[in-house]
This record gives structure tokens, sequence and C-alpha cells, in this order.
């Protein structure tokens, strides 16, 4: 099968099967890395089939690799074997709650629905740190499930501590993912990472500059309010952007 999801390049099927040969020369951690790279070519140049070989040789090097063998799996419609793929990274390691998920979502999706939700509550309850939690959320997030990844990071956020890096980073991709319909509470959660940024042990160079962020948080308040009709509270927010930064509020 056959189906690009960019133009083919030229010659490019003998260029990774040399790569792959290469590959098979390395240590176990290298080798499962490189033919997941390659596994994510040949699917991004339209072999899938090519794509699942590289994948499955990866995950018996790597066993994380699994994550994205099961995604090939799953685009395939193989939801049963996608399900088991995502178990056994799991199961090589209890730290990727991630493989957990995905098994169970796989799992409602072949219409296996008790042992569906017994997977997705399991890793749910593997998360009772709230930064455990977060990096499940991002885990769920960076692969394009932000529908999952969204009431992991609000979980995380209402159970965490304001101080953890890792529950203001939470606060922040919340408000990302809820900014276009909420705006009046992704400006609420933006907030919380700048206060985040003014504790002392806080590093704001991980982060856009704080100015930056104090601007976004009043802009998108301002949006939220004229949406909501309620002028007068927006046009003061307006005016605290515009203290913060002159001639630079564009609230769309």
């Amino acid at each position: 099968r056959t189906s690009p999801k960019h133009p083919p390049l030229k010659g490019w099927e003998e260029i990774v099967a040399k790569a792959a040969d290469k590959a098979r020369t390395l240590d176990p951690p290298h080798r499962g890395q490189w033919l997941q790279l390659l596994a994510e070519t040949c699917d991004l140049q339209g072999n899938r089939d090519l794509a699942l070989t590289y994948a499955k040789e990866a995950s018996l090097a790597l066993p994380v690799a699994g994550l994205t063998y099961g995604r090939l799996l799953s685009d395939d419609k193989q939801l049963d074997a996608a399900a088991a793929a995502y178990l056994q990274v799991w199961e090589s390691d209890i730290g990727h709650v991630v493989g957990l998920h995905l098994c169970g979502k796989t799992l409602l999706a072949a219409g296996k629905t008790d042992a569906g939700k017994q997977k997705l509550e399991m890793a749910s309850l593997l998360c009772l740190d709230a930064g455990v939690r977060r990096n499940l959320a991002y885990n769920l997030h960076e692969r394009g499930h932000s529908e999952d990844a969204l009431p992991h990071y609000e979980l995380a956020v209402r159970t965490g501590s304001a101080e953890s890096w890792h529950i203001s980073n939470a606060a922040e991709n919340v408000g990302n993912l809820i900014v276009k319909t909420e705006p009046l509470r992704a400006a609420d959660m933006w907030e919380r990472l700048q206060i985040y940024l003014l504790n002392p042990g806080a590093n704001p160079s991980e982060y856009e500059p704080l100015l930056d962020i104090g601007r976004l948080v009043h802009k998108t308040r301002a949006r939220g309010l004229l949406a909501a009709g309620k002028k007068d509270e927006a046009l003061a927010e307006i005016k605290l952007c515009e203290s913060i930064s002159p001639g630079n509020i564009d609230l769309a």
C-alpha cells in the first residue's frame, strides 16, 4: 500500500534501505532510534507496509518505539495489534503510562469497551502525583491527542503545587488548548504561569519573556471580556496591555 502524504522523493526507498542496513550494526537503543526514524520517514512517503516493518523491528530493539508501531497499526485499522503494541510499551517500563492510556483508547475504538475503560482507569490511577499526570498529558498532547491531554492537564493544575514547574507548564498548556473557545479561562491559566515566573526559584529563560506573558494575559482577557459584552472591563485590560507593551494590542 502506498498513499503518499507528501510527493515521494526519487529513490527514497533505496536510501532508507541503506540506512536500515547501517542501523542494524548499532547497539539496540541506537538501532531502535534509527529504525523508528526510518519508519516515520516511510510513513511520510506513503509506504505504510514498509513503515510497519521498520517500526516493528524498532520496537524489538527499543520498547518505547512501540508507541510509533502502535500508531501505525492503529492508522492501518489493526486495532487489536495496536493495543497490544501500546501495552507492551507500558509493560516494558511502567513509567510509560502513555502506553497504557493509548492501549485503553485503542481498545475502546475496537469496541472492547470494558477492557478499554479498565486500562484508562488504571493509567489514571498511576498518576496520583500531579507531576506524573502532567507528563502523561504532555505525552498525549505531543502525539496529537489534545482532547485526551486536556483533562489530565487540568487535574494536574488542580492538585499540584503552584510553585511546581510541572504545574505551571500544565497551566500554560491548558491555556494553549482552550484559548480559542475560552479566552477568559486561558488568561487565568497563563496568569498562573506568570505568577510562577516571579518565584525566585523559577527560570524565566525557559519561557517567553515575562513581560510578553503579561501582555498575553491582558489582551486575551480583554478579548474574552469583549465577547462577553463587558466593554468597560475589557478597556481596563487593554490599558494594562498598553502600559506593558505600547502599540502592541492585537486582540485577534
